[in-house]
């Protein structure tokens, strides 16, 4: 699976290959985007986010 992010402050990211799971979390904050890798759980606010792709492998 690959999962670009492109922020709306400017910049993208990229997750390619091991992306497990992709899923929003709340807290009292509010609700965030969660990339979860093999390795990491990546998070970002929905405000933050100006465009997602995300690109499933066969």
């Amino acid at each position: 699976m690959i999962v670009r992010v492109s922020l709306k402050k400017g910049g993208k990211l990229v997750f390619t290959g091991n992306v497990l799971k992709v899923y929003s979390i709340g807290d009292e904050k509010g609700k965030k985007l969660a990339i979860e890798t093999a390795d990491k759980v990546t998070s970002f606010k929905f405000n933050d986010i100006k465009k997602l792709e995300i690109e499933k492998g066969v």
